[in-house]
C-alpha cells in the first residue's frame, strides 16, 4: 500500500464517479470527490437510482423527489461537474441487466472524456446488492473503454469494529489489498452530507466511520486489477456476449468463495494485439493462463466465439461450465472461432 501526504491521486483530467444512490457521492464518495476537485481534475457524477426504498425518512415527503434535489445540492456543495441521475429501481438495481448500466457508463465516461472511474468497492462497503451492482457494471465499461476503474474501500480494522460496535455489516479489505491511502480534508464531505437530511440522521454509522477514518480514505484497483490473476477475461468491443460470460465469471466466483479480486478483464483491440495474445476469440477465458475451452485446432482471430453447451452452440459457455472449470480447471471441447 502507498501512502501519501498530499493528493495522492491519479494523473487524470476528467473522472466519473458511478454510484447507485443519491448520498453515495457524500456519505462516501464525499471526500475523495472534493479531494479530485481540488486538485483541478473534472468530476461528473452518474448515479443510477432516486433512492426512493430507503427506510429512513429524515424529512417528509416523495423520498423520489427529495432525495434527487438533494443530491443536486451535495454535488454542488462538493465542486462536481455534473450528475445524470437515472430512473432504475432503488433495492432492485439487480433486475437490470448489467450490460444496459455498462452501456450507459461508457456513454457518459465518453461524453466526459472520462480518463478514469471512480467507484464503490466489489464488496458494496455495507454489502448492499445495489452498490456492487453499480461497481460491477462500471468495471465493464472501463475494461470496454480500457480505462482504470478506482475504488473507493474501508480497510478491514475499521469494518470489524463498526461492526462490533454498531452491529453493522461493513465489509473491509486487509491491507494487502489496499493499493493507496489518500489523506483528505473532510469539511465540503461533512457539508454535503447534511444536504441529505432525509438520510443524515444523528445515529447513523456515518458519523462514526468518519471518526475512525479521520482524515484518510483509502483505495485500490480494480482495473487494470493490480498483481497477477488467476481468472481473466479477454474479449473485443464488438462481440457483446463478453457481457454473458462475465457476469457467469462473477457468479461462479461468489459461488466457489472467491470474489472479482480473481479477475481481470483484457480488451482486445486489434489483430496485432490478437496475435501476440493468441487471441481464440471473444469472449475467452483463462484460468491460471490456460483456455479450459481450447481448441487446439484454433487460430489466433479477432473474431467473436462459439462454445457448445447443453443448450446447443452459443456466444459463451454456460454457467455451469464456466463453474466447473473454476473449479477443476477441467478442459472443456469448444470448436473456437465463428
Amino acid at each position: 500500500m502507498i501512502t501519501s501526504n498530499g493528493p495522492g491521486l491519479p494523473n487524470w483530467r476528467s473522472a466519473l464517479a458511478v454510484v447507485a444512490h443519491p448520498d453515495d457521492e457524500s456519505f462516501g464518495l464525499g471526500a475523495l470527490l472534493a479531494a479530485f476537485c481540488a486538485a483541478d481534475i473534472e468530476v461528473n457524477l452518474l448515479c443510477f437510482t432516486h433512492g426512493e426504498a430507503s427506510t429512513l425518512h429524515g424529512v417528509h415527503g416523495d423520498l423520489r423527489r427529495i432525495r434527487a434535489a438533494e443530491l443536486v445540492n451535495a454535488a454542488r456543495l462538493l465542486g462536481l461537474g455534473s450528475v445524470e441521475l437515472r430512473d432504475h429501481p432503488d433495492g432492485s438495481l439487480t433486475d437490470v441487466p448489467l450490460s444496459a448500466l455498462s452501456a450507459d457508463v461508457e456513454k457518459v465516461a465518453r461524453a466526459h472524456a472520462a480518463d478514469g472511474l471512480l467507484v464503490f468497492d466489489t464488496t458494496g462497503i455495507t454489502g448492499h446488492p445495489d452498490h456492487r451492482w453499480a461497481t460491477r457494471a462500471a468495471t465493464a465499461a472501463g475494461g470496454l473503454l480500457n480505462i482504470p476503474v478506482l475504488a473507493w474501500t474501508l480497510p478491514a480494522t475499521v469494518a470489524d469494529l463498526l461492526n462490533a460496535e454498531l452491529g453493522t455489516a461493513f465489509r473491509g479489505q486487509p491491507s494487502e489489498r489496499i493499493d493507496l491511502a489518500v489523506t483528505v480534508d473532510r469539511s465540503l464531505q461533512r457539508q454535503a452530507v447534511q444536504a441529505h437530511p432525509s438520510q443524515a440522521l444523528p445515529a447513523a454509522p456515518l458519523w462514526r466511520r468518519l471518526d475512525l477514518l479521520g482524515n484518510t480514505e483509502h483505495l485500490r484497483w480494480l482495473h487494470p486489477a493490480r498483481g497477477p490473476q488467476q481468472v481473466e477475461l479477454q474479449f473485443t468491443a464488438d462481440c457483446p456476449n463478453w457481457m454473458t460470460a462475465y457476469a457467469h465469471l462473477i457468479t461462479a466466483l461468489h459461488d466457489l468463495g472467491r470474489d472479482e479480486d480473481d479477475l481481470t478483464l483484457t480488451l482486445v483491440p486489434d489483430e496485432e494485439r490478437a496475435l501476440s495474445l493468441r487471441f481464440s476469440g471473444s469472449p475467452t477465458i483463462l484460468v491460471d493462463g490456460l483456455d479450459p475451452f481450447v481448441d487446439l485446432h484454433a487460430t489466433a482471430a479477432l473474431a467473436c466465439r462459439l462454445y457448445d453447451t447443453p443448450e446447443g452452440r452459443r456466444g459463451a459457455p454456460s454457467l455451469d461450465q464456466v463453474r466447473t472449470v473454476l473449479a477443476t480447471h477441467t478442459r472443456w471441447p469448444s470448436p473456437g472461432p465463428a
